[in-house]
């Protein structure tokens, strides 16, 4: 993880779903699956 993955995680929020709105660093680690952070479309 780099630090441009850092600043996604503390500013994008949740595009959709059950914790829509909500920062992705709020987000409990299980709703984080692979599907999840494929949909958000984090850089490699």
């Amino acid at each position: 993880m780099n630090h441009v993955h850092l600043k996604l995680l503390v500013t994008r929020e949740m595009p959709y779903g059950k914790y829509q709105s909500r920062l992705i660093a709020d987000l409990p680690g299980r709703y984080l699956t692979s599907s999840t952070v494929q949909a958000l479309r984090l850089p490699r």
